[in-house]
């Protein structure tokens, strides 16, 4: 994590405590439109870092959409125990334009599998969580919201025109 703050413009801050989460999201395929649900739905890690630093975010390294990639290593991994190949994995379908306008939330909510909506990922944008599904058999869900998305103009991958 120390290696990671110095990429992220932090070099000076003392790591008080991490998290990370797997999941699978379209915004951050470098293929999203390939055939195979697994290049259309990258595995991606959310990670949260909390620091000593009391320097805003708006002044202080990296503070833009990611993806944010590293190359620090962790000489402490051990993927031994990791299920690389899982068949039941969260989605977030993450959505918008980063400092753009406000998301209208509700066509978003009532799309069917939408759990659960987060503003606070970035201006502009909004996470909308689908849970644990099933690969491939819940992958119409996804296709059906990310059809909702694209409907009300939202960007649904980084690649997207415009960005």
């Amino acid at each position: 994590m120390t290696q990671f703050l110095a990429e992220l413009g932090q070099p000076e801050a003392r790591n008080i405590a991490w998290s990370s989460e797997r999941y699978r999201t379209t915004f951050l395929s470098d293929s999203p439109e390939s055939d195979t649900w697994e290049d259309r739905l990258a595995l991606t890690w959310a990670v949260q870092i909390e620091i000593d630093s009391d320097a805003d975010p708006e002044d202080a390294g990296t503070h833009a959409p990611g993806p944010h990639g590293s190359h620090a290593y962790d000489a402490t991994f051990e993927d031994e125990d990791e299920d690389w190949e899982r068949i039941r994995e969260r989605v977030l379908v993450i959505a918008g334009t980063a400092y753009g306008p406000r998301v209208d939330l509700a066509p978003l909510v009532l799309a069917e599998g939408v759990l659960s909506v987060d503003t606070s990922i970035f201006e502009g944008m909004v996470a909308l969580d689908l849970g644990l599904l099933e690969f491939p058999d819940d992958v119409p869900l996804i296709d059906g919201v990310l059809a909702r998305c694209r409907e009300q103009g939202l960007r649904t991958n980084w690649k997207e025109p415009d960005w």
